[in-house]
C-alpha cells in the first residue's frame, strides 16, 4: 500500500464507514506456496476517493467459501479511535475484522472466479491433468526446437 495518511474511525462509525467502502480488485494467486487443489489470491476494497483503502488474501475452504488467509495479516490506513480512551492493538485488530466480515467480499471472489471459468473448488485430479497436459505441451515444444 502507497503512503496514505490515517483514517480514523470510532466503533459508532464502523457501520456507516463499511457501507462507503467498494471493491475496487481481485486477483489470483498463482503462489509456489499455494495448495495445487485450492485458489488463493488478493482482494482490495476503498472508499469511491480512495482516501481509505483495505486488502487482504484469501483462501478457498474445501467446500468452496473464500475465507481470510490470516486474520491478523489485514491491511489497511485505519486506525480506530475511541473518544476519551486509549485503543489496544487487539482493539485495533477486532475492528479491522468486524469491517471485512460487514463486507461482501465473498461473493465478490466467487464472483470473479465465475468470470475467469474457475470452480470455487479444484478437484487434485483437475490439476495433475493440467500439469500432465502443461509437461506434454512444454516437451513437444523442446522436441519442435531440437
Amino acid at each position: 500500500m502507497r503512503n496514505q495518511d490515517l483514517v480514523h474511525i470510532s466503533s459508532a462509525e464502523l457501520e456507516p464507514f463499511s457501507a462507503q467502502l467498494r471493491h475496487q480488485l481481485t486477483m489470483l494467486s498463482e503462489s509456489a506456496h499455494s495448495r495445487a487443489d485450492r485458489h488463493t489470491g488478493l482482494t482490495i476494497w476503498s472508499t469511491p476517493n480512495r482516501v481509505a483503502s483495505v486488502y487482504w488474501s484469501w483462501v478457498m475452504t474445501d467446500e468452496g467459501i473464500p475465507v481470510l488467509a490470516d486474520p491478523l495479516a489485514i491491511k489497511s490506513n485505519l486506525l480506530f479511535t475511541e473518544p476519551g480512551r486509549i485503543v489496544t492493538i487487539d482493539d485495533q485488530l477486532i475492528g479491522i475484522n468486524m469491517l471485512v466480515c460487514a463486507l461482501p467480499w465473498q461473493q465478490e471472489v466467487i464472483g470473479h472466479l465465475a468470470r475467469l471459468r474457475l470452480p470455487a473448488v479444484r478437484s487434485v485430479e483437475t490439476e495433475r491433468r493440467r500439469g500432465k497436459s502443461r509437461a506434454h505441451a512444454a516437451s513437444r515444444s523442446v522436441a519442435l526446437a531440437a
